[in-house]
């Protein structure tokens, strides 16, 4: 039962190179969700559709942003279609969506500190970055 790998963790270490790959969106939000849960008997979020919509729910003050499978299989999937709830769409349309969020996040940071405004919403001295929780 299982596979023998021929290789140590340290073997494979010596194959990556020395340059690092950072995911500092993932990071960031990965970092404010644990936090959240920890600090948080529970997180209220919404769905949202689409990065507008989910800069609108952290300015009325959603802590996390929750994009549904659901809502990627009615329209905001790759292909322009309409699909059942059944993860029929093409396997990029979730992180389109995702990314397409972080992108307005990011873009309304932009906006504020060129304002002279505080970094877009504060979340316990972080940039506000919402962490994006993600169902299929």
């Amino acid at each position: 039962m299982g596979d023998k790998r021929n290789y140590t963790d340290e073997h494979v270490k010596s194959l990556q190179g020395s340059v690092r790959i950072e995911h500092t969106l993932a990071k960031m939000g990965a970092k404010q969700l644990r936090d959240l849960f920890e600090s948080e008997p529970y997180v209220n979020t919404f769905g949202a559709y689409n990065g507008q919509q989910a800069v609108q729910h952290v300015k009325a003050g959603l802590k996390a942003i929750y994009v549904s499978g659901w809502q990627v299989a009615a329209s905001a999937n790759s292909n322009n279609e309409v699909y059942p709830d059944q993860s029929l769409y093409s396997v990029d349309s979730v992180p389109n969506a995702v990314k397409n969020i972080n992108n307005a996040f990011r873009r309304q940071d932009q906006i504020q500190v060129q304002e002279g405004r505080e970094v877009f919403i504060m979340l316990q001295s972080l940039p506000m970055q919402k962490p994006v929780s993600v169902a299929r």
